[in-house]
């Protein structure tokens, strides 16, 4: 598949998750007529917990004519609601579309206006209620902040920045109970909130012009394995289309590289870290989320990939620095890192008896070094944050992602706004203090600073459309 057809369809995953209609007619024609799937693809498809989203991932990995054959069925089962968002989506891509859709009222855009437009909003302390956001059916081009607003049929309207307790009963209304329930929804709702006025101007303060994109995001996202030396990373879908929202309504570009191979990897990091866009960039965003297991002094985190080979986190780390990447040199450079660094659970000390997470709770991985690599003074305005410390596990919940994502997905959106990304990486690490794993297991985030030494400010929304 084209890496246009390929964008259109991870940048449109929430909504196709919601939408689409995997009818019997429909599976038949992407298998027997089109032959996209196999009949065994389409099985494992609907044996998924998240059949719509397994499929948009094997849909991505087909060949050349899958996304036309894709749209083709979709507009032979009158999917009229999908082929929408996929020509809304490829329009803000600035590529072809395949047919024109009458927009209709029912397939409204939901928006944020900057308040400068004169909009009353009052989400600054977290009130993500649907009265926030307004609607418009203008076009793509429109200098709005934009994006779908992802409504899970039985999303739980609590504190996100509290603990979460459980109800029994499907429909939320049994006595609260801590066992191992599955939760009635798999994704969060998304929401950047805008602020009112560019935060941070000063010596002190890393420049974050008004101009979109404000760079480029590389998610790396590792879920499935050769052979059997580790174990699918179940849930992990979640946390790459959390991330892809977010990082989208910061205003990143946001580049998304599932289960590549280890030969993959290394030719990805290679044209991300000489792509020409980061030349206008003013940061850069890189996501990686895997196995992980320890390596020598000088290799970090050595991270698995889809064989089963390893690439190391100093390694990523090296590619990114001013000798190797001369066009990010004094731009803040910021790596979120989701992997196990160990066996060793923290079991901590309890204080109350309440369990954050409902799923099944599992773990990242495998060990990491105890002391950090030595470096040189080529290296600067690197922000690193690791899911967990060295020698400890990294949790995931199979239902909702990985605690770390999730927590950085809530906070990141909510408060992105007017805090600087050192204090919002801390109010991460403040909510995930509160959640408890399987055997009373807790994790702590690490923060690590290279010559990360001013402040940087996201500033979401305050933009201007090129």
């Amino acid at each position: 598949m084209e890496q246009c057809d390929q964008d259109t369809i991870l940048r449109s995953l929430v909504d196709l998750t919601k939408l689409l209609d995997l009818s019997p007619r429909f599976l038949s024609l992407l298998q027997q007529q089109y032959r996209v799937f196999s009949q065994q693809m389409v099985e494992d498809i609907l044996k998924n917990e998240t059949p719509a989203l397994e499929l948009c991932f094997m849909l991505v990995k087909r060949g050349p004519n899958a996304y036309s054959n894709f749209v083709n069925a979709l507009r032979e089962t009158n999917q009229f609601e999908v082929l929408s968002v996929l020509e809304v989506t490829r329009s803000n891509l600035n590529q072809p579309a395949y047919q024109l859709i009458q927009s209709r009222e029912t397939n409204a855009i939901p928006i944020r206006r900057r308040n400068q437009s004169g909009e009353s909003r009052d989400i600054s302390n977290g009130d993500f209620n649907f009265s926030n956001v307004l609607y418009s059916s203008s076009s793509p081009q429109c200098d709005e902040y934009r994006r779908r607003v992802l409504q899970p049929p039985n999303y739980i309207e609590v504190d996100p920045f509290q603990p979460v307790q459980r109800e029994r009963s499907s429909s939320f209304r049994g006595s609260p109970v801590t066992d191992a329930l599955p939760p009635d929804y798999n994704l969060l709702d998304i929401r950047v909130t805008i602020g009112d006025e560019i935060k941070g101007l000063g010596q002190d303060i890393y420049p974050n012009r008004n101009i979109f994109p404000r760079g480029l995001a590389l998610i790396m996202n590792y879920e499935k394995f050769n052979g059997d030396v580790v174990g699918r990373r179940v849930g992990s879908e979640k946390d790459v289309i959390h991330l892809d929202q977010l990082l989208q309504q910061l205003g990143y570009k946001v580049i998304i590289k599932s289960d590549l191979t280890w030969s993959e990897t290394n030719d990805e990091l290679e044209l991300f870290t000489k792509s020409e866009d980061h030349m206008e960039a003013d940061s850069v965003i890189v996501a990686v989320m895997s196995h992980g297991k320890s390596g020598t002094h000088d290799e970090g985190t050595l991270i698995y990939t889809k064989d089963c080979k390893f690439f190391s986190s100093e390694d990523l780390l090296r590619r990114f620095n001013n000798l190797n990447c001369p066009l990010l040199k004094g731009k803040p450079k910021i790596f979120f890192f989701q992997f196990c660094r160990g066996d060793n659970i923290d079991i901590g000390h309890r204080i109350a008896p309440v369990v954050f997470q409902s799923g099944r709770t599992v773990t990242d991985g495998n060990p990491v070094p105890t002391s950090p690599t030595e470096i040189e003074r080529s290296y600067g305005d690197m922000l690193i944050t690791y899911s967990t410390l060295p020698g400890y596990v990294s949790y995931r919940e199979e239902s909702e992602g990985t605690w770390f994502i999730k927590a950085l997905s809530l906070t990141f959106m909510r408060d992105a706004h007017e805090c600087h990304v050192d204090r919002l990486l801390q109010i991460v690490d403040e909510q995930i203090r509160h959640w408890t794993g399987t055997r009373n297991g807790k994790q702590t985030l690490e923060i690590i600073k290279r010559g990360f030494n001013r402040k940087f400010y996201f500033n979401p929304g305050l933009w201007k459309i090129q």
